[in-house]
């Protein structure tokens, strides 16, 4: 009789017999048996098709009778049985032992057994069905598993817990992170065994992990856990002065009463150092803990002076006067006379000689005997960083040393590190030294802190979050400005608490470093060396200096920006502290400095948009409106993006500041318009005269009119046009007078009315010749090419372009400078070889157009040059090449916000997809043409309905369906009446030769297919 075969489907599956691993010659066979050992029986057919659903049923078939030949072969045995040609069933009488079978008939008595989930790793290539089956069983098995388990685990919980309830939770946990039920769990259980500290941990780790994953907060019964074991934790009366809601520093808290308690127990000296910056809590948090812990020993509790200096011994000798002081035994005065010479003069020789330190020692342990017992002492020393290292060597030594128990507990703000090196290594040679460190809160417990502290009235979340931001974790701050908008319902962030603990933390620097900071603190997003340099006005060499001492101290980190390390102060109150004490008439005059100081390098920083809006804000608090003003229309001009012109003039701005891709959404774009209206309104009241504001009035009606007509408003667009034509004639303003004509011309070309641009285009020419500008002359010659393109008149069109492009190349510089014009005139020049049925020579003349594109970043033109390639190749019947053409364009188009030319582009690629058989992406497109062809211009009407003819007769043709032709014959009609334009000859003669055929002419019912027009 055959071995046993174990089989272990949890976990990772594996079949063993005789306690030897038995493995298959390929997937599909272990895939077979796990399938049976589950089932135990199956239709040939049903488990063929699962395995091989890609194969004919021969083919399936023949595959699983070799899959049953190898599993039965290397079983040894037949444990596949195969009754009829029909079905397949294990083999009752053979020995088989499969974990699953036990679990399923009694889970609660079988969780041991279940390993890991079902089939853990396992996978079978291009069979879905079979997926999907493992899938629903693992499924099954784990709801299973988890449901018995998670009440065994409550039973046990009820009764006695174990250590082995926590790995049946943990197991809980890993089957999936996300259930708070487990945590919950988890977290009652370590409450009922006493162990508080890990109720603690395990809500950080989960507040941390719901956090970062899910953007949540722990639900509001495992928040009651934890604050149900903090006040078990402290249940002991408070100190007066220490809030409940100091819970965000819990973990600091058990760590110090940890330190405490050993220290009780075991009666050993011991050391203990609190870090944190100042305001994190660590004065708070020692008080807290000797508070709730009832310490019955010696308390002492002293503070360096930061504002005397460190002179040897300072802090003995203060050891030495409150011990005396502070005795509870009564002792003459004698004998205190007596201790305190005996005392000084032992501190006074360690001070030349530490090794004399024993002397000191035992007049102190004789002294410290007859005052207080036998009690143990807590010394807690404030102010590390101030302490003299001649005083600290003595302290650690006396903790080594003492004949009595001392807890020695440090504070400081690590400063100490900076300050010198002296005090740094005595610090480090102190050796191993146990740290809690109060690190700043993080937004996710500044907002508990805030929740707890402010529970009756929490503040709305503008509020909330301009106190988490300006106190960036810092508890202190915290405290006072949740403390004043409790009192108040306002905040004041300088207030003189958050201003004593800055003068008290960096209390050490420079009039150097100070007055570096004081300059740093007018940079929102700070300053390079070099133009802290400048306005120092001190040696470069002095400033690198102080500058790296600030790096070392925190006080101020280096970012990048535009590929420029700009220096700023870390921390949002420090910036705030160093600005706001300087005088109101300094701080002016400071803004106009760096303002001027900007304004000069704005020509040389051509790449940084964000100069101009930092320039801009150094005006206007300098209180020079009108230059900020200008500014911001420079900025302004910027990040709307109104190069939308097909083939753009200005490729650079005002400031020389290239485009960037950012933009306002229209409701901040409207009210920037109506906040700058208000401001020009307010310079006129003023009293402001002169050609200056025209010229701010003139750029502001330039851009307002631009960004209205790309949007469709065309009436206030043009308005605002008109307006700044009449402002820019009466003042002599040339440059903006041009800008003005060409951008009426953009808007007949947009509009479709070549007529009405005429007028605009002889202006602008007189203007341009009058100017002896020949670029712009070049670029009007080329807009006048188009307006005799748009009218028919294609000999004086091609006359026009060709004498734009000889005055645009005749030299160098002006080529390199208006490639984009030169592309232009080329594309048309290239449509009107098309006009003309030259398609070959369009082609050629349009790739000269593309080759002027290759180095420029002109989107928007290079969506024309390809929708019309695409258009060339369509007319050559060339389909494939026209689809790769419109596709690239179509990309392209989705990345600019320009409605032009879009419902072109969408039909030509809805009629290339139906000339390439693609006719539900032709449908789809063709859905999206009409829509952007009822929110488009007029010059696009018609196209629509040309693209519905392409598309309906291709799918006439294709489909050889009647009915379509009534709805052809509509579009037709439709397109014919629309398409009249000189520019829109080959779509209209493709129209034209559809009409006459006899074949369109079909009863009116309903039609297979017709895009509605609303």
């Amino acid at each position: 009789m055959s071995e046993t075969l174990q089989v272990k489907l949890f976990g990772i599956p594996t079949v063993k017999q005789g306690g030897q691993l038995i493995t298959f010659p390929y997937a599909k066979v272990d895939a077979l048996l796990y399938y049976l050992f589950i089932n135990k029986a199956v239709s040939r057919g049903e488990i063929a098709s699962m395995l091989w659903p890609n194969k004919d049923e021969a083919k399936s078939r023949k595959n699983l009778r070799n899959s049953i030949y190898q599993a039965n072969k290397t079983l040894g045995a037949d444990y596949i049985l195969t009754p009829n040609r029909y079905h397949l069933k294990l083999n009752p009488d053979l020995p088989l032992t499969v974990d699953a079978w036990d679990f399923a008939t009694a889970p609660a008595e079988h969780l041991d057994d279940y390993q890991g989930e079902f089939l853990k790793g396992f996978f079978v290539k291009d069979a879905d069905a079979y997926e999907e089956w493992l899938l629903g069983v693992r499924t099954h098995y784990e709801q299973l598993y988890t449901k018995h388990l998670r009440a065994e685990i409550e039973a046990t919980m009820s009764t006695e817990p174990n250590a082995r309830v926590e790995s049946q939770i943990q197991s809980l946990i890993a089957l999936d992170d996300y259930n708070e039920d487990s945590y919950r769990l988890l977290m009652m259980y370590y409450q009922q065994v006493g162990l508080n500290s890990k109720v603690i941990e395990t809500y950080y780790a989960l507040s941390d992990h719901f956090k970062k994953d899910l953007n949540i907060l722990p639900s509001k019964a495992l928040t009651a856990i934890y604050k149900q074991t903090l006040d078990q934790l402290h249940t002991a009366s408070k100190a007066p002065s220490v809030p409940k809601y100091y819970y965000v520093r819990s973990k600091a808290i058990a760590e110090l009463e940890n330190a405490l308690e050993c220290f009780q127990t075991e009666h050993q000296s011991q050391r203990v150092l609190v870090v944190g910056e100042s305001g994190s809590g660590k004065t708070t948090l020692i008080q807290q803990v000797l508070a709730n812990a009832h310490y019955e020993g010696t308390l002492l509790t002293l503070y360096a002076n930061d504002y005397l200096p460190r002179l040897d011994g300072q802090i003995w000798q203060q050891f030495i006067n409150h011990l005396l002081h502070s005795s509870p035994k009564p002792v003459s005065a004698a004998k205190k006379q007596y201790w305190r010479q005996t005392l000084t003069q032992s501190l006074t020789q360690c001070l030349t000689v530490l090794s004399k330190r024993q002397f000191l020692f035992q007049a102190l342990a004789e002294m410290y005997g007859t005052l207080y017992g036998e009690r143990p002492l807590v010394f807690v020393l404030e102010h590390l960083e101030d302490v003299d290292p001649l005083s600290l060597k003595l302290l650690n030594a006396l903790v080594v040393t003492s004949p009595f128990p001392v807890l020695l507990i440090f504070s400081g703000n690590q400063y100490w590190r900076l300050l010198d090196q002296t005090m740094s290594t005595t610090v480090t040679d102190l050796g191993h030294l146990p740290t809690i460190s109060l690190t700043p809160l993080s937004d996710y417990w500044a907002n508990q802190y805030l929740d707890e502290r402010l529970q009756s009235h929490l503040p709305p979340q503008d509020v909330r979050t301009e106190i988490i931001t300006y106190a960036q974790g810092n508890l202190l701050v915290l405290e006072t400005l949740a403390h004043q908008y409790e009192q108040q319902g306002t905040l004041t962030l300088l207030a003189p608490t958050i201003t004593n603990m800055i003068t008290e933390q960096l209390h050490f620097l420079s009039e150097r470093a100070n007055a570096i900071l004081e300059v740093i603190s007018f940079f929102n997003d700070g300053v390079t060396l070099d133009m802290l340099v400048a306005l120092m006005k001190q040696p470069a060499s002095l400033i690198k200096q102080e500058v790296d001492a600030l790096y070392q101290k925190q006080i101020i980190s280096e970012e990048t920006a535009g590929n420029l390390p700009m220096i700023r102060i870390q921390h949002r109150r420090i910036r705030h502290y160093f600005y706001m004490r300087q005088p109101e008439s300094v701080r002016r005059l400071m803004h106009h400095t760096i303002a001027d100081t900007l304004a000069q390098a704005a020509t040389t920083a051509p790449e940084q948009l964000n100069l101009l809006k930092v320039i801009a804000y150094h005006y206007t608090k300098a209180n020079q409106t009108v230059q900020a003003l200008d500014y911001e229309l420079a900025y302004l001009q910027n990040i709307l993006c109104l190069e939308h012109e097909l083939f753009p003039v200005y490729q650079q701005t005002w400031h020389k500041v290239p485009l960037e891709a950012n933009r306002y959404s229209g409701e901040l774009i409207s009210e920037k318009f109506q906040d700058i209206r208000s401001r020009l309104h307010t310079i006129r009241h003023q009293e402001v005269t002169g050609t200056h504001l025209i010229q701010l009035e003139i750029k502001f009606l330039y851009i307002q009119g631009r960004y209205r007509i790309r949007n469709g408003e065309y009436a206030n667009g043009v308005a605002n046009i008109e307006q700044m034509i009449a402002q820019a004639r009466g003042i002599g303003e040339q440059d903006y007078l041009l800008r003005g004509y060409l951008q009426m011309i953009y808007y007949y070309i947009q509009v479709n009315q070549p007529h009405a641009m005429k007028q605009y285009v002889d202006l602008a020419l007189e203007l341009a010749v009058e100017s002896n500008n020949y670029q712009y002359t070049a670029i009007v010659l080329r807009l006048r090419g188009l307006q005799f393109l748009m009218t028919g008149h294609l000999k004086k069109a091609e006359q026009a372009l060709e004498e734009s492009i000889h005055l645009l190349t005749l030299t160098d510089y002006v080529k390199r400078h208006f490639m984009v014009s030169l592309a232009a005139a080329y594309d048309y020049l290239a449509e009107v070889a098309f006009i003309r049925g030259d398609y070959d020579r369009a082609r050629d003349i349009e790739e000269k157009a593309f080759a002027h594109l290759e180095q420029e970043q002109a989107d928007s033109s290079r969506i024309v040059l390809l929708t019309n390639m695409g258009r060339i190749h369509f007319a050559l019947k060339e389909y494939a090449a026209a689809h790769n053409a419109l596709q690239k364009a179509y990309q392209l188009s989705n990345q600019t916000t320009s409605l032009w030319k879009r419902p072109q582009l969408l039909a030509y690629l809805a009629a290339t997809s139906a000339k390439l058989g693609d006719m539900d992406q032709a449908k789809q497109t063709l859905r999206l043409c009409q829509a952007e062809e009822q929110a488009a211009f007029s010059e696009n009407q018609g196209i629509y309905h040309w693209a519905c003819v392409i598309v309906l007769n291709e799918e006439r043709q294709h489909a050889n369906d009647p009915y379509a032709a009534h709805s052809l014959l509509k579009n037709c009609r439709l397109a014919q009446k629309e398409l009249t334009g000189a520019r829109e000859a080959f779509e209209r003669a493709m129209v034209n030769d559809l009409l006459p055929h006899h074949d369109l002419q079909t009863p009116s019912s309903t039609t297979t297919f017709q895009v509605k027009r609303s």
